[in-house]
């Protein structure tokens, strides 16, 4: 039930064991399935809707939201329907008995509050239970609600750490502070302080604030020093991504020193000390971490290889196993802790940033220990777009382009609802295509336009006067209207390419792995960042000094003469300068409703797919009136305009456990109708199991902090 918003319900039709029955088409389309083979072949039906799930009235209140077919929790829901009036009474105090005592434990094992209570009336189908607190992976909660605190993260330890963080009386500054050094820790693989990060922070007055610390190129980078990068031998990665030389200046360590300098409240060294002694001690084996080091343990310098594998028991090394403890890093926790007690500058200057320079340039780089010790963080004014209907999106400018990408998706897709209906034969689908792809084509103009005032020559040069003109043109109500009118105009199909934007044969390098943090404390303060080594463990080696393991943030870089591997020409916008910052996809993200009040925090790690992720969460969240746990698990589509075919989800994540009963397969798809209606509209699609991964925060109307963690990785919320 709800009596906050009109929520999207499915028909009460159940479905059977092996395949769902047909409902009215949503765009929420999730099946929970026992097994592979049912998955299979219920999506291989083409009159198969990939949505069922029970309606609110066909369970005992007590129980989770659970799933039709032959699974335990399915028939001790049916069995206690069947029960006669003292069998319920029995099992509701059966019930309570061992919330109470679960209750209990948690109190007193001092681990992650989560509230156990399901979304009640906020459940939306698309969640499914999959948001709900009862339905884990590995016990683990999808969601949690509380009141004071919310932290979403990619990691449940770090989010766990941030929410005690915030119980000790630290702010959402504090909190993301915390959150994003140990997930470098726990995720070597996708950050850390050896790469970059953005932030937007919201106060609680309603002021906000973006924090640029991306890597930077280092004071003797040229423009063409990756030109020869195709000549590479057969098999070897290029020079741009692995090796020093593919390093850019680490700014994330500086930028969370600096946010925290200014909006934080407790001490440093206590957002620090806690992630150095979890790098000394390392941790057990996460299964992404142990599938990503089975992908890139052959590339991992020795140094790497050192600091993240396990002894194989013949005198080598290899990838751990799940659950197997790794990553004991003693070099690295030294380093944390110096900077726990004496700030960045004991890391980036004096005789341990010369140290830093030299094992970088002994791995073939370019950074020199005056690149370390000057190059600092920019505060950057936001992006800050009008909503239709009211409210603002505060996002993150270049060089992201993340902010005025996902802020024009979401303003064009607001625009649209008046002209389409939740059952509009697919008008909504193209809406979200289209809107992407005006987007993304916009996007090849920016680049990092440098800091303000002006601090490098190449700041002048002609070819980046036009990215703050690009940025305010992306930002605007009326582009978006423009763009709108223009896909009108097309009569409900697919426009000619010229349409979309001036830079129609350009493109931009694919960025890469990162992490995501949303935070909101009860203050009505929030921070939504996201930070980045760019492609698997970066540039693949560690710093003898410190243990860092750097960055290859310099292939995010477009080089000129070196095409895509889709034929197209590099974009000038994002050629290397020294000391510039290459151009990226990630996208943190605020959304204020219209009495200027927090209504959204969220973000996504996953390379250019964060944008049209973080822009359909928000978009279901903001105009459809959707749950935040069935936005982040709604299945997506992506097209970045290069190269022109639209991605549609079908992914499962074969890892997800539901208590008490036989693992389910989860199939995230866009159904085989959906994708026809689109095509039939001009537009090809495929499906793909690539995706991002969403970390959302959404204060509702009551007053409630509801945290959700996307099941496409391995994260969990935290609340209280």
């Amino acid at each position: 039930m709800s009596d906050e918003r009109d929520e999207i319900n499915p028909t009460s039709a159940s479905m059977s064991a092996s395949r769902p029955a047909s409902t009215s088409a949503s765009v929420f389309n999730v099946t929970m399935f026992e097994d592979e083979s049912a998955a299979g072949a219920a999506a291989a039906a083409p009159d198969t809707q990939l949505l069922r799930f029970l309606p609110d009235d066909s369970r005992p209140s007590y129980f989770p939201r659970t799933y039709t077919g032959g699974g335990k929790v399915s028939q001790m829901c049916a069995f206690f329907k069947r029960a006669d009036t003292i069998r319920y009474a029995i099992s509701a105090l059966a019930a309570l008995t061992i919330f109470a005592i679960g209750w209990a434990l948690g109190r007193a094992s001092q681990t992650t509050s989560v509230s156990v209570v399901e979304h009640d009336e906020r459940s939306l189908p698309g969640n499914g239970g999959v948001g709900n607190a009862r339905y884990t992976e590995r016990g683990k909660p999808r969601f949690a609600v509380g009141t004071r605190f919310a932290v979403a993260a990619d990691n449940a330890q770090c989010s766990a750490m941030a929410l005690r963080t915030l119980q000790q009386g630290g702010n959402a500054v504090d909190a993301a502070v915390t959150a994003t050094l140990c997930q470098g820790v726990r995720s070597p693989f996708a950050s850390g302080v050896g790469g970059g990060c953005f932030a937007v922070i919201r106060l609680a007055n309603g002021s906000h604030y973006a924090l640029d610390a991306r890597e930077a190129a280092p004071a003797a980078a040229k423009e063409t020093m990756f030109v020869e990068h195709k000549k590479r031998k057969k098999g070897s990665l290029p020079p741009s991504e692995v090796g020093g030389l593919s390093s850019g200046v680490p700014g994330e360590l500086k930028g969370l020193e600096i946010m925290h300098r200014r909006f934080g409240k407790l001490p440093w060294r206590d957002l620090v000390s806690p992630v150095a002694q979890l790098a000394r001690t390392g941790f057990p084996t996460s299964r992404l971490l142990h599938e990503a080091l089975g992908d890139a343990f052959h590339d991992l310098d020795e140094s790497a290889k050192r600091a993240f594998g396990v002894d194989d028991g013949s005198g080598g090394l290899r990838a751990p196993k799940i659950n197997e403890t790794c990553c004991m890093r003693p070099k690295f926790a030294e380093t944390l802790d110096r900077v726990a007690e004496l700030g960045t500058d004991a890391l980036y200057k004096g005789e341990a940033g010369q140290a830093w320079a030299r094992d970088i340039q002994s791995n073939g780089g370019i950074i020199s220990a005056d690149d370390l010790s000057t190059t600092e963080p920019h505060w950057r004014d936001p992006v800050v777009a009008p909503l239709p209907g009211g409210g603002r999106y505060i996002g993150m400018p270049p060089p992201s382009s993340g902010g005025v990408a996902v802020a024009a998706i979401l303003g064009q897709l607001l625009m649209s609802q008046a002209e389409s209906n939740r059952t509009d034969g697919g008008a909504t689908d193209f809406a979200i295509v289209e809107a992407m792809m005006h987007a993304y084509a916009a996007r090849m103009q920016l680049g990092d336009p440098g800091p303000d005032p002006p601090l490098y020559a190449w700041q002048s040069e002609p070819v980046f006067q036009g990215i703050r003109a690009a940025v305010s043109s992306m930002s605007s109500p009326s582009t978006w209207a423009a763009w709108r009118k223009a896909t009108r105009d097309g009569g409900g199909y697919a426009l000619r390419r010229e349409a979309y934007g001036v830079l129609t044969n350009a493109s931009l390098p694919e960025d890469h792995g990162t992490t995501h943090v949303s935070v909101a404390d009860a203050d009505g303060n929030a921070v939504a960042l996201t930070s980045t080594i760019n492609t698997e463990f970066g540039a693949k080696f560690v710093c003898a000094s410190n243990g860092i393991l750097m960055n290859d943030e310099m292939d995010d870089f477009s080089t000129p003469g070196v095409s895509n591997h889709f034929g197209f020409a590099p974009s000038a916008t994002n050629y290397i300068r020294p000391f510039k910052r290459p151009l990226s996809s990630m996208s943190p993200s605020i959304v204020d409703d219209a009495r200027g009040r927090l209504r959204v925090v969220a973000g996504a790690s996953g390379g250019s797919r964060i944008i049209s992720t973080t822009a359909q969460v928000l978009f279901w969240i903001v105009g459809r009136s959707a749950t935040a746990s069935s936005a982040v698990l709604a299945p997506r589509w992506h097209n970045q305009f290069v190269p022109n075919v639209t991605e549609r989800e079908y992914f499962t994540p074969g890892y997800l456990v539901e208590d008490g009963a036989k693992p389910p397969s989860v199939l995230l798809a866009v159904d085989d109708a959906r994708a026809a209606l689109l095509e039939a509209r001009g537009h090809a699609t495929k499906r793909t199991h690539h995706h991002a991964v969403c970390q959302a925060v959404e204060v509702t109307s009551h007053g409630k902090l509801v945290s959700v963690s996307d099941l496409r990785k391995d994260g969990a919320p935290s609340a209280e």
